[in-house]
């Protein structure tokens, strides 16, 4: 028990001299080109990442994360999650960095995605993950394919649509605008 208050403590010690030997990412905007000194305090994070220290927006963190967990192939609609990564430097968020989004989410009662909630459900392993929620980066993904549409190309897939099933059910549906 001693032994293992010390370990902590060492450890403790350890992540307080790399914050402090870290320098800061010279970048003073969020991903929206919104300056970050416009923005609350309790809405920015900061992430230590290769001896770098970034500061974020949480939300915008979130919006990658998010993408990230139901990122499609729009071509031929096909959905993976893949590691979030830092948008800077495109090094994928390690464990600590991501707990660290997570609680920061959930001290400032932010309503947690669905995908980024079960990814943390499943300590946050990326295989488990695609596994589990299949479904649910499957629903994600097609609604966010859909709500990225133009309406002309939405028109056009309802009408490729229908004329599959006119074909196969030998049935004729039409239509009206």
């Amino acid at each position: 028990e001693k032994c293992q208050k010390i370990y902590h403590k060492m450890l403790l010690l350890k992540n307080l001299i790399k914050w402090k030997y870290s320098k800061r990412f010279d970048y003073n905007e969020d991903l929206t080109s919104t300056p970050l000194n416009e923005i609350k305090k309790k809405h920015l994070i900061e992430i230590n990442q290769n001896n770098t220290i970034y500061t974020f927006r949480i939300t915008d963190l979130v919006k990658i994360i998010e993408t990230s967990l139901h990122f499609y192939n729009s071509h031929i609609l096909y959905c993976e999650a893949k590691i979030p990564c830092n948008p800077f430097t495109n090094i994928p968020f390690n464990l600590s960095n991501l707990y660290s989004i997570y609680f920061r989410l959930k001290s400032l009662d932010f309503k947690i995605p669905l995908l980024f909630y079960n990814y943390f459900l499943l300590n946050f392993d990326l295989s488990k993950f695609k596994i589990e929620c299949n479904i649910l980066i499957r629903e994600k993904c097609i609604t966010s394919y859909i709500n990225n549409l133009t309406k002309k190309d939405f028109i056009e897939g309802i009408y490729k649509m229908m004329s599959k099933k006119n074909k196969l059910c030998k049935v004729s549906m039409k239509i009206h605008q």
